[in-house]
């Protein structure tokens, strides 16, 4: 292999077996597809401004006109902040569903929001820590910081800051208000 050069570039790496070096536009109308090399990377992209897909005109480092999708999680600075684990569950926030295994239509909304769920059903937490502890118990909904952290029962309704705080085995009760039932 040798050196392609267009539109006269300094040519960097001159140990390389092959390079193609651009200064000014490149357009590609089909797909960059990387070939070869011992890597799973599809392709890696430094840049140092902003990037568009699917628009010419980006406002953020990276700006996407369209539908993004993702087999994994969503981070802001190295925190988990959304993702989708079992089937058919989401959790928002930092530490949200983080032990989740299984377990299905769940929802939890807050930093560490059923943090300990694992394979529970149908629950609905949200606020600061709700639901804490809940490994596998199935459709709960807790509303409220901190709302019933230890259960692992089922059927449960508690709303409120701390409301079935304590509550660890007792199923099908309803506490409404702050520390209700704590």
């Amino acid at each position: 292999g040798g050196d392609v050069l267009i539109g006269n570039p300094t040519l960097h790496d001159q140990t390389a077996d092959e390079d193609l070096l651009v200064k000014g536009n490149l357009i590609v109308d089909g797909k960059l597809i990387q070939h070869g090399g011992t890597s799973n990377t599809f392709a890696d992209l430094s840049v140092t401004g902003k990037v568009g897909i699917g628009t010419t005109n980006p406002q953020r480092k990276l700006d996407v006109a369209g539908d993004v999708n993702t087999n994994s999680v969503y981070e802001i600075a190295g925190s988990t902040v959304l993702s989708a684990n079992g089937n058919s569950n989401i959790f928002v926030g930092v530490y949200a569903g983080t032990s989740t295994t299984g377990g299905a239509g769940n929802a939890f909304l807050g930093h560490q929001a059923g943090a300990s769920n694992i394979n529970g059903n149908y629950n609905s937490f949200l606020g600061y820590q709700a639901g804490y502890s809940n490994s596998s118990g199935n459709y709960n909904t807790f509303l409220g910081g901190r709302a019933v952290q230890k259960a692992s029962s089922s059927g449960n309704t508690f709303v409120g800051d701390s409301a079935g705080f304590t509550n660890t085995t007792g199923s099908d009760n309803v506490f409404v208000g702050a520390s209700a039932g704590y």
